[in-house]
């Protein structure tokens, strides 16, 4: 842990919350701090981890709050990170050390403080300094006697000289200048909204008869590419009715839009199948006798049909497993649905976002909230 940098640790606070989305993570968990003998709630632990999580999130915002409110929402923000703190002593009490350094963990409160003198935490952070004392003073200090009364004076001769060597390696040219130049790649309007299936596998599904024969175009092992049979017979009874005369689709595994990507791979790479969650936004509708409101849907990508290589199609479709709607479970940070058991095909425009979402059950998903709505779940101060 103590090698870990803070983005690391935050990662794993996060990973410790998903886990315990699940029944199994929820007992393993739970066992673990049982076996502490505590006295700890995991649902309260888990709030506390959600707190962290979130309040991570607010510290990094670009934007805060306007001079003329400072006063306001610097009180409601102190208020709110003490909250917090209360939370995780309780939560997590400091028995036996827990980890908790008590100057750090004080410390905390001082940073709305900090902000109204110097700003954002994002612009007034120590992480220059520490890789700069890695580069200035840790290095140098391996090449030098470790004797106390003389190691500041080695390490500060020794900076002075490289100083120097730097400064004339410079004057001689003895370096590329061009591998410092940043290239700046600028990309148009037009590029930003391109639709494109550069890079995906191609399939096809053509009808034989009463039989639909797949045939895939990749280097891929051929037992690693398979068609879920579900998602095969609704393409068939969607597109190959006898109306349409369409004998064969033409699929891909993925497809770039809005800069937005999107794979359903059943091996992506070899290594196991690939397939996106994304927001899909529906409206008012009645489906199989019940009502759904207008609203964003979490659904799981499962084909891509582009208008560019099936010319019965006015534009690209895909075709998706819906939720249905919330279950009204869930935490902070993590929303429950339920699935439907069947498949829709839907509009390629009609995909908001990207979604980060865990597969609970067969018929229950958790949804994470998107990260820019995460720093309001620990306050709201910012315009």
């Amino acid at each position: 842990m103590s090698n870990m940098t803070a983005s690391e640790e935050c990662g794993l606070v996060f990973l410790l919350i998903c886990l315990a989305q699940f029944d199994e993570g929820w007992d393993i968990i739970n066992k673990a701090l049982l076996d502490k003998k505590e006295g700890t709630d995991l649902s309260k632990v888990l709030e506390s981890l959600e707190a962290l999580s979130c309040f991570d999130a607010w510290s990094r915002m670009d934007k805060f709050w306007k001079i003329s409110q400072q006063n306001e929402y610097a009180l409601e923000a102190k208020t709110s990170i003490a909250k917090m703190l209360t939370m995780v002593s309780e939560s997590l009490p400091r028995e036996q050390g827990n980890g908790w350094k008590l100057p750090t963990f004080h410390n905390i409160m001082h940073i709305v403080g900090d902000m109204c003198k110097y700003g954002k935490p994002n612009e007034a952070n120590t992480e220059v300094g520490e890789r700069n004392h890695k580069v200035f003073a840790k290095r140098l200090g391996r090449r030098c006697r470790k004797q106390h009364k003389t190691f500041a004076t080695q390490v500060a001769g020794r900076l002075s000289d490289s100083f120097v060597i730097e400064k004339l390696v410079s004057a001689m040219k003895l370096f590329d200048e061009g591998e410092d130049k940043e290239i700046v790649t600028v990309v148009d309007d037009d590029e930003r909204h391109e639709e494109t299936t550069k890079g995906a596998t191609h399939y096809t599904l053509h009808l034989n008869g009463n039989n639909i024969q797949v045939t895939w175009r990749s280097a891929t092992e051929e037992h690693l590419l398979t068609c879920n049979g579900d998602v095969v017979s609704f393409l068939r009874s969607f597109y190959m009715s006898p109306d349409t005369n369409i004998n064969t689709i033409h699929c891909c595994t993925e497809i770039m839009h809005n800069q937005l990507m999107m794979r359903c791979h059943p091996s992506y790479q070899g290594e196991g199948p690939w397939f996106d969650w994304v927001s899909v936004h529906f409206e008012a509708c009645t489906f199989n006798g019940k009502t759904f409101p207008e609203d964003n849907y979490p659904c799981k990508v499962q084909a891509i049909i582009s208008h560019e290589h099936n010319v019965f199609l006015e534009e690209t479709e895909i075709v998706v497993q819906s939720s249905l709607a919330r279950t009204g479970k869930g935490s902070a940070l993590f929303e429950e649905w339920e699935l439907m058991d069947g498949y829709l095909v839907v509009s390629l425009n009609s995909i908001v976002d990207s979604l980060f979402v865990l597969e609970l059950e067969s018929n229950k998903i958790a949804v994470a909230r998107s990260y820019s709505d995460w720093p309001s779940c620990f306050t709201e101060t910012s315009y």
